[in-house]
C-alpha cells in the first residue's frame, strides 16, 4: 500500500497504546494513528476509513528523532483524517490488556510486570538521572530471580521439568506482552542457559549473546537498528567471555571496564554524562530489585493499592536523595569517526596486559585529547535562530570568549519546550551567561524551565528589568524598550548585540505603532545609523502588523531572519513583509519548520544547521 491509497473500512488491530498515539495492524503492514488522549488497548479491533500517508515528524535533528523510532518497529506510514470505530473483540490479548488496564493503575505494577511506562513522578525522577534504564526487566533483576529460583525451587536435579514449565509460561507472559525488546532478550537467555543444562551442554557467553542477536532479528527484523543492539556488539567484542573470576578485585576492574566502554555510548546517543552514574548504579539496583521482586510476589493481591503507593513514594524519594549529589557535564555531540578511535584505542590497551597505572593514564590523557578535538569542530563564533515554529529561540555562542546568551527561549505550537536546551546540549554547553525575554508573551519563554534545569544560568533578564547596556566578556548589548504600552508586543526589548567585527538587530514582536516611535526618536536614529547592522531578527514572526518600510529602511540590515511557519490559522511570515524585505534588496532566510539558519559571525556565512 503506498502513500494516497484509501483504507475503507477496513478491520485493523490495536498492537501498540500510548496516550498519544496508536499503532494498527491491518493484514501484514502497520500504520500510526495520531490520537490525543488515547485510550484504546491493545488487542482492540476496529473498523477504520482513512488517508495513508507517509510519517513525517518534521522534527530537528537534535530532538529525539520519533520517525527514526517508527521506522525501526517497522512503521511507515499513517493513517490521516481517518474515522475509527471500536468493534466488538474477544481474543486473549485483548482481554488481558484490558484486565490489567482497569485493575491496575499503579506505576511499579504497570512498568515491572507489564512493562507499561505511566506518565509520572517514578519515570521523571529515573530520568532526571540518566538511570531509566533501571526500570527495565534487566539482566541484573533476572539475575537475582535466578539466583533465588536456583537456590529453593531448583535445588534438587528433580525439579528440572518445573523449570521447562516455567519457561512455556515466560513465554506465554511475553506473547501477551507481545514480545517487548528488553524482556524479550532477557528471556532468550534464561532459555538458552535452561536447554544447556537440560542437554548438559556448556555454552559459552559470547555464543549465548550471538544466539540471542540471531533470535532477536527473528522476533523483530529490525532489531540491528536499535541502540541494545550497538551495546550487544560492544559487549561482545570488548568483554571476556572465558574469565570467571568473582572476587573483589576482579568485579572492582570489570566495573572500571565496564564504565570506559559504555559511556562513550551513553554520551553518544544523549550528549551528556552523569559523572556518578556507576555509582548511583550500585546504590539504586538493589532497592529497584527489591520494588521489583515485592510487586513480582504480590500484584496480583486484591485491595494492595496503598502498599504499592507506599512503595513508589519510598523508591522515588530514595533516589531523588541521589539529586543532590548529581553532577551531570553536558560533552556534545561526538563524531562516529571518533567513538572508532576512542574504541580502537581502548581495545589495544585491554589487549596489553602489563602497566595498569600507566594505561590508564595514557588512555585517560587520549580521552581529553578527543573531547578536545570534539570541541575543535565547533565554529568560533555562530548565532543560530532554532526552529520553534512560530516562536522564537535565539542562541549566540563565543567560543573563544566562552560566552553563550539566549535571546528569548520560546516555542510555537505543535513544537515541544525542549528545542533551544536540546540544541545547547549537541553543542555541549553547560553554563549560560544570559537569557533575554524580549517580552511576556509565551512563544517568546515557554522553554525557560528546562533551560534552568538543564544548565548552569547566571543572569535572566526580563523585559521588566530597568537595565539598558550590559558588557559581557567585551561583547556590547545595548537594549531599548517602550514602557506602558496596550499591547504588549509594543513592550519588546528592542537588542543590538555589538561582537566588535558584527552587529545583529533582534527586533521581539514590536508593532508597525512602536516602530514609528522608535523611527521618530533622534537618538535611537543617530545609533542605527552609526551601525552597520549585518543581522536582522525580523519582528513578529513577520507578521505583517510589524516590519515597516520605514522601519526596514532605518535598519537596514545585510542580511535577516524570519522565525515563522505556516501552522493552523497562523500563516507567518506574510507577503507583505516578504515585498518589503525584497524591495529593500534584504536577503532573507524563514525556519518554515524545518530550517535552523545559521551566521558565522567570523566568516559572515549562512547555513542551515544540520
Amino acid at each position: 500500500m503506498k502513500s494516497g491509497d484509501y483504507l475503507n473500512n477496513v478491520e485493523v488491530t490495536a498492537i501498540k497504546s500510548t496516550n498519544s498515539y496508536l499503532i494498527v495492524k491491518y493484514n501484514n503492514t502497520y500504520f500510526y494513528l495520531n490520537i490525543f488522549n488515547n485510550t484504546h488497548i491493545v488487542g482492540q479491533k476496529f473498523n477504520i476509513s482513512g488517508t495513508i500517508g507517509a510519517i513525517d515528524s518534521k522534527q530537528n535533528f537534535f530532538n529525539f528523532d520519533f520517525q527514526n523510532y517508527l521506522w525501526t518497529q517497522n512503521i511507515h506510514q499513517q493513517v490521516i483524517d481517518y474515522k475509527i470505530d471500536a468493534i466488538e473483540t474477544n481474543n486473549i490479548i485483548f482481554l488481558f490488556n484490558k484486565y490489567i488496564v482497569k485493575k491496575f493503575n499503579n506505576e511499579l505494577i504497570q512498568k515491572f510486570i507489564f512493562h507499561n511506562y505511566l506518565p509520572g513522578d517514578l519515570k521523571n525522577t529515573f530520568n532526571s538521572l540518566g538511570i531509566s534504564y533501571l526500570l527495565n526487566l534487566s539482566g541484573l533483576n533476572i539475575f537475582l530471580i535466578s539466583v533465588f529460583l536456583n537456590k529453593t525451587i531448583f535445588r534438587f536435579k528433580k525439579n528440572i521439568y518445573l523449570k521447562m514449565v516455567i519457561d512455556v509460561f515466560l513465554f506465554f507472559y511475553l506473547f501477551l506482552l507481545k514480545f517487548p525488546l528488553i524482556i524479550t532478550r532477557v528471556f532468550f537467555g534464561i532459555y538458552i542457559n535452561n536447554f544447556g543444562y537440560l542437554k548438559k551442554i556448556k555454552i559459552s557467553k559470547i555464543t549465548k549473546n550471538c544466539i540471542i542477536i540471531v533470535l532477536l532479528v527473528f522476533v523483530q527484523p529490525l532489531f540491528f537498528l536499535n541502540i541494545t543492539f550497538i551495546f550487544l556488539l560492544v559487549t561482545l567484542i570488548f568483554f571476556d567471555s572465558k574469565n570467571n573470576n568473582s572476587n573483589w578485585k576482579f568485579i572492582l576492574i570489570n566495573l572500571l571496564k565496564a564504565t570506559m566502554i559504555f559511556i562513550p555510548l551513553q554520551i553518544y546517543y544523549d550528549w551528556k554524562w552523569h559523572v556518578f552514574d556507576e555509582f548511583f548504579q550500585l546504590l539504586i539496583s538493589p532497592f529497584v530489585f527489591v520494588c521489583y521482586f515485592l510487586t513480582f510476589l504480590f500484584w496480583w493481591l486484591p485491595n494492595v493499592e496503598t502498599f504499592f503507593i507506599f512503595l513508589k513514594n519510598v523508591l522515588i524519594n530514595y533516589v531523588h536523595l541521589f539529586s543532590y549529589i548529581d553532577i551531570c557535564w553536558n560533552i556534545g555531540h561526538l563524531s562516529p569517526f571518533l567513538i572508532f578511535l576512542y574504541y580502537l584505542f581502548l581495545y589495544a590497551l585491554l589487549k596489553y596486559k602489563k602497566y595498569l597505572i600507566l594505561r590508564i593514564a595514557i588512555f585517560c590523557s587520549f580521552t581529553i585529547f578527543i573531547l578536545f578535538l570534539n570541541r575543535l569542530f565547533l565554529p568560533e563564533e555562530i548565532l543560530t535562530m532554532v526552529n520553534v515554529g512560530n516562536g522564537q529561540s535565539i542562541i549566540y555562542i563565543n567560543k573563544v570568549k566562552h560566552v553563550t546568551i539566549l535571546f528569548d527561549v520560546g516555542n510555537g505550537q505543535g513544537f515541544g519546550k525542549t528545542n533551544a536546551a536540546d540544541l545547547l546540549r549537541y553543542w555541549g554547553i553547560n553554563d549560560i551567561d544570559y537569557v533575554f525575554i524580549s517580552h511576556n508573551h509565551e512563544d517568546h519563554y515557554n522553554g525557560i524551565n528546562k533551560i534552568k534545569e538543564e544548565f548552569h544560568v547566571k543572569n535572566i533578564i526580563k523585559r521588566e528589568n530597568t537595565q539598558s547596556e550590559w558588557n559581557i566578556n567585551g561583547l556590547i548589548l545595548k537594549t531599548f524598550k517602550l514602557t506602558k504600552q496596550k499591547d504588549e508586543n509594543d513592550n519588546s526589548r528592542l537588542i543590538i548585540l555589538m561582537t566588535g567585527k558584527s552587529n545583529i538587530f533582534i527586533s521581539g514582536d514590536l508593532t508597525k505603532v512602536g516602530e514609528q516611535q522608535f523611527i521618530n526618536d533622534t537618538n535611537f536614529q543617530k545609533l542605527i545609523k552609526s551601525l552597520n547592522i549585518d543581522l536582522m531578527i525580523i519582528g513578529h514572526h513577520g507578521s505583517k502588523t510589524s516590519s515597516s518600510d520605514d522601519w526596514i529602511k532605518l535598519i537596514n540590515p545585510l542580511y535577516a531572519f524570519i522565525s515563522g511557519t505556516d501552522h493552523n490559522n497562523l500563516h507567518f511570515p506574510n507577503s507583505e513583509t516578504l515585498e518589503t524585505l525584497k524591495n529593500n534588496n534584504i536577503q532573507y532566510w524563514i525556519s518554515q519548520n524545518i530550517h535552523n539558519w545559521t551566521l558565522d559571525l567570523q566568516t559572515k556565512s549562512i547555513f542551515d544547521l544540520k
